[in-house]
């Protein structure tokens, strides 16, 4: 994915951060659904959040996607990871998330491929590598896991075709 991402331009337009912090006011006060297991979901689901984890391979608390038809058609926030383009559920979720407001793709697969907003996703979690030197280093150390990468190596962008309507609808959301 890192190889195909390197073909892209880059984003014209992007607001630093991380897509999930951009959320975290609206994800504690509307009905939200994660598609994918995030940690930070599942932390905000034990704090009382209005959260569910929607899954294929369910953890304890989370929701298998063949049972998830109803909390899917209540969600007003929606966020996935890239894993939903690659394996083809993409579409299967807009279709499921009729009251979406706000549909989020994010994490470090995710493109920074504005033809996602043609597909219904109205905001982009992206990473970008920051530095290549530090990521080529880190690459030839044997290091693949984003997770572990040099501190500075990478950055977290987010864009959209209309950031200020994602903001607007962010606010309206948070209360």
């Amino acid at each position: 994915m890192a190889c195909l991402k390197s073909l892209l331009p880059e984003p014209e337009q992007t607001v630093d951060g991380n897509a999930i912090d951009l959320v975290a006011k609206a994800a504690a006060r509307v009905p939200s659904c994660f598609i994918g297991h995030f940690k930070t979901a599942a932390t905000w689901r034990e704090m009382g959040f209005p959260v569910n984890i929607v899954e294929l391979f369910p953890r304890p608390g989370d929701i298998h996607w063949n049972d998830a038809g109803k909390v899917l058609s209540q969600a007003e926030l929606v966020l996935m990871t890239g894993l939903t383009v690659v394996n083809e559920t993409l579409e299967a979720v807009i279709q499921r998330t009729p009251k979406a407001r706000l549909r989020i793709i994010m994490g470090p697969t995710v493109p920074a491929s504005p033809v996602l907003f043609d597909c219904g996703i109205d905001l982009l979690g992206i990473t970008l590598i920051h530095d290549v030197e530090q990521m080529a280093g880190y690459a030839l150390l044997g290091g693949g896991s984003i997770a572990h990468a040099p501190a500075g190596a990478l950055v977290s962008l987010n864009m959209a075709r209309d950031l200020k309507a994602v903001q607007n609808t962010l606010s309206a959301l948070a209360g």
